[in-house]
């Protein structure tokens, strides 16, 4: 009997253990979390270059650069200095479904079209320029009734098997 105490109590252990971890209790969820940043906070890994780099519009560019959105013009220069670093492609987490309004064509149009526009840019044109110069892709999204608006080109098919994924 004493010689199986050992194996039963560790049977118990790794029942507990293994109970512990399928629940997996908020408190050890936490506590997993703080050890973890300890370990970052004592030996933090070394930076070590990769090839993908994302490029976040974060405070300081916001401090820089004013406010969100930005003008498409500012879109199209962020674009054509990231071609120029010789980045593959660029992929935009965002959608740009409206005309840009700081366009001067549509400034002018505010306020009462009494202007002359000509030589002017359009910012989405040089927004669209810019993205056809480097190869990037831009967030889509589908809407029920895309009426005369041009769809995007098929580049593959979908195909599932079983029960309807709806």
């Amino acid at each position: 009997m004493k010689r199986l105490l050992p194996v039963w109590l560790s049977l118990l252990v790794l029942a507990g253990g293994l109970g512990l971890r399928v629940e997996d209790p908020d408190l050890l969820v936490r506590l997993r979390h703080l050890v973890f940043d300890a370990y970052q906070t004592w030996h933090p890994r070394s930076y070590e270059p990769m090839p993908v780099v994302i490029v976040d519009i974060d405070d300081t560019s916001l401090e820089r650069f004013g406010q969100w959105p930005w003008p498409r013009d500012r879109m199209a220069e962020l674009v054509d200095r990231l071609g120029a670093a010789g980045v593959a492609a660029i992929a935009f987490d965002m959608m740009f479904p409206e005309p840009d309004r700081t366009s001067p064509a549509r400034i002018i149009d505010r306020l009462g079209g009494a202007y002359d526009t000509a030589g002017l840019p359009d910012h989405d044109t040089l927004f669209a320029e810019a993205l056809a110069r480097v190869p990037a892709v831009t967030g889509l999204a589908g809407v029920a009734d895309a009426g005369d608006r041009p769809r995007p080109l098929a580049k593959f098919g979908l195909a599932t098997a079983g029960d309807d994924p709806n």
